[in-house]
């Protein structure tokens, strides 16, 4: 990628898999292209409590304006055991709620894991998906993780995924796929270099 500020698609993978509402971790009606593989590619024991559970206002980085949007929105996070439950409200429906469990990957960022029994795709069957997030003081952003800009971001060979789906398929239907914890945490520490968080949360005081 020539720079950062190039526009990423907000429709990332994870978003639209927690919270399918317009701007819980990024707005989102259908699956993007996603980063996942068939097996959890990271030691369950290995899980943190890094986000402290509770309300979080949550704003989409506009591009347009080169700033954090003013339009905002409020998710509760709970935290079960290691595994992080986030609940949204969806206008005119029942609550959304997602489940993950979150590993450090060093320089203050973390993988987001989450089991998804079916996905856009229910031939592909249950898989892992993954999302980038960083922790910076009391705030978390996080990075829009999307198959088609991963596999255009300056990664070394032996750090790319295997892409899944047919080049000429709409892009909810193409997966970057990985099958190994090294290369896919290599890879996304080079995407973050590269990219810029596209969600903010903020804790909700009081």
């Amino acid at each position: 990628l020539a720079d950062r500020t190039i526009q990423i698609v907000l429709e990332g993978c994870m978003t639209s898999l927690w919270f399918r509402s317009l701007l819980v971790l990024g707005a989102a009606v259908s699956l993007s292209a996603c980063i996942v593989s068939k097996q959890l590619l990271f030691n369950p024991s290995d899980a943190l409590a890094s986000i402290s559970p509770g309300q979080f206002e949550v704003q989409n980085y506009d591009f347009k304006l080169g700033a954090w949007g003013t339009k905002r929105t409020i998710a509760t996070l709970k935290l079960q055991g290691r595994i992080y439950v986030l609940t949204s409200k969806i206008e005119g429906s029942t609550d959304d709620v997602r489940e993950f469990t979150l590993f450090d990957i060093g320089g203050g960022l973390f993988v987001a894991a989450t089991l998804m029994k079916e996905g856009n795709d229910e031939e592909r069957g249950a898989e892992y998906y993954y999302e980038l997030l960083e922790i910076n003081d009391t705030e978390i952003l996080k990075y829009g993780v999307y198959c088609e800009e991963l596999v255009k971001v300056r990664l070394p060979s032996i750090y790319r995924p295997i892409v899944e789906g047919n080049k000429d398929a709409p892009e909810a239907l193409r997966y970057c796929k990985y099958s190994n914890r090294e290369t896919l945490v290599a890879a996304l520490l080079v995407y973050a270099k590269y990219m810029q968080p596209t969600v903010r949360y903020r804790p909700v005081k009081g």
